[in-house]
């Protein structure tokens, strides 16, 4: 044998070995059953519910109509974030108060709890640490 079959033999093992193993450490039935539990509102709940026909339809169409269903596949990206001018706008819950926002702010800026660079999303009590206080 050339040098060039048995790289590729030996590839081509690899590669098999890896599938197996591979497909032994899968366990989807346990991975939908604990989606299941965090998310019982999800699709993946829905779906062991056996939702009717009609019901799945008027998802569908509800989604739709706001832009909730994927417009680009590759990105994941919402019709109603890559055009937002065709969809109704969607209410932000205001979970905190003013004043709750603006002493969290005040508590990051005093820790140091804000990203510093945008490229590595280190903060700046990472980049400086003798700077901050550390979070109580």
């Amino acid at each position: 044998m050339n040098r060039k079959t048995l790289s590729t033999l030996t590839l081509a093992l690899a590669a098999l070995a890896t599938g197996n193993v591979m497909a032994q450490n899968a366990a989807p039935v346990d991975a939908m059953a604990q989606l299941q539990q965090a998310h019982p509102s999800s699709f993946a709940a829905k779906t062991t519910n056996q939702l009717s026909r009609e019901a799945v339809q008027a998802d569908l169409r509800e989604a739709r109509r706001t832009g909730e269903v994927v417009a680009n596949a590759e990105a994941g990206i919402p019709a109603n974030e890559m055009h937002p001018g065709q969809y109704p706008t969607q209410v932000a819950e205001q979970t905190m108060s003013r004043e709750e926002v603006r002493a969290d702010l005040r508590e990051a800026l005093r820790t140091g709890d804000i990203v510093a660079n945008g490229e590595t999303g280190m903060k700046l009590n990472e980049v400086f640490p003798g700077r901050y206080a550390h979070k109580s």
